[in-house]
């Protein structure tokens, strides 16, 4: 079998092997350069934004801060360098737009009051046939930059109002926690859950506390409430008969509560010179009164007892009441008498205390007929009169 010539035969060189290896490296570098360039430009535009975003995130904190921190550049510049004329034409014509739709219509020159139909001058106008407008709300007014009033931004009422931005700022009355307190002061007052201290404490100082009223006066109906002297249910019959006037006033007062803690009476009566209550009133399990029986509530002594009684009666006052039991002093033994019998009217009197007996709280009918709703005489209470 005869070889082939050599020369036909093909053979790899060395130099042709090195020069595949240089085009290969050569492409895979150029891939890589690719590669690390595209990375390297994701990497710059996430930074650009995230950049950008927190400049934005930074813009919106400093302005927050500005309107509503309380140590805000604002508390304590002139604000009529910012609120002025000059500054608004500055801006672009959007943004001047926006902040005229703000503003109200008297800060335009197309502005015109115009008097309601109801107000004297109206009337007189269109008695004299003078052209005056019937309607009782303001023409539409044009809002845009043109008709805008230079002026208004020196007017007294934007520079007060400004003011009391700057004062309201200044006293963090604009941050986050005061406006959740207002918003949680609104949400009381819809929901009547609202508790107000300032008014208790106000009621407190005119009022009197509850020790003060027991060094004023002597509290004797709480203290026979406490004793069970007087009880809930009870019918206090006050009677007092001015010796000198011959005027009688006489009430019936029904002890419908009697508070735990102090032992105050609530009670009711009825209005003017009526001396009895309603019937209804006066049976076990009575429903809550209606007009015109009246209530006096925190009642603790017979001084307040017979204070309200005088005012509810309304013919005499207790100025008049002190004057009868405090005649003029005299020599004469006439005027000596009328002082005596005055001092011993003005020493004692009475209020007697009415209660169901036992078998008569099971007797509705017998309630509704007899007298007091069939209230026994249980005591009288004895005590002394300051007038």
């Amino acid at each position: 079998m005869a070889a082939e010539p050599a020369s036909t035969r093909p053979r790899r060189t060395r130099s042709s092997m090195f020069g595949l290896e240089a085009v290969t490296a050569s492409s895979s570098a150029s891939s890589s350069s690719r590669a690390a360039d595209t990375s390297t430009a994701t990497k710059a535009g996430a930074k650009r934004k995230t950049r950008d975003s927190d400049a934005v995130h930074a813009s919106a904190n400093k302005l927050e801060s500005l309107l509503t921190s309380s140590k805000s550049k604002l508390t304590t510049m002139d604000i009529s360098d910012i609120l002025n004329y000059e500054n608004f034409v500055s801006l672009s014509p959007e943004a001047q737009q926006e902040l005229c739709l703000l503003l109200p219509p008297t800060a335009f020159k197309t502005y015109h009051p115009e008097l309601s139909p109801s107000h004297p001058a109206a009337v007189r106008a269109r008695s004299a046939n003078v052209a005056s407008s019937s309607n009782a709300v303001d023409a539409p007014v044009e809002k845009s930059p043109a008709t805008l009033n230079p002026n208004v931004f020196s007017s007294s009422g934007v520079l007060a109002a400004a003011t009391t931005f700057q004062d309201h700022l200044y006293s963090s009355w604009l941050t986050a926690t005061a406006q959740a307190k207002v918003e949680n002061f609104k949400r009381g007052i819809q929901d009547g859950s609202l508790h107000s201290q300032w008014k208790d404490e106000a009621w407190n100082e005119e009022a009197g506390s509850q020790k003060q009223r027991k060094n004023m006066v002597p509290n004797d109906l709480a203290s026979l409430a406490k004793r069970s002297i007087i009880k809930e249910g009870d019918v206090l019959v006050y009677k007092r008969t001015l010796g000198l006037t011959g005027l009688t006033i006489e009430k019936d007062i029904l002890v419908q509560s009697i508070d735990p803690k102090s032992h105050a009476l609530n009670l009711l009566l009825q209005p003017k010179l009526t001396k009895s209550l309603p019937s209804q009133l006066l049976v076990v399990g009575a429903p809550d009164p209606t007009p015109p029986t009246l209530t006096m509530e925190g009642i603790f002594s017979t001084t307040e007892l017979e204070d309200a009684i005088l005012e509810v009666d309304g013919r005499i006052t207790r100025a008049e009441v002190w004057a009868t039991m405090h005649p003029p002093s005299s020599s004469s033994s006439a005027d000596i008498d009328v002082q005596m019998y005055a001092h011993s009217v003005r020493c004692a009197k009475s209020v007697t205390v009415w209660r169901w007996e036992e078998e008569m709280m099971h007797d509705l009918d017998m309630q509704m007929m007899l007298p007091r709703g069939g209230r026994q005489l249980l005591a009288t209470v004895y005590f002394l009169r300051n007038t």
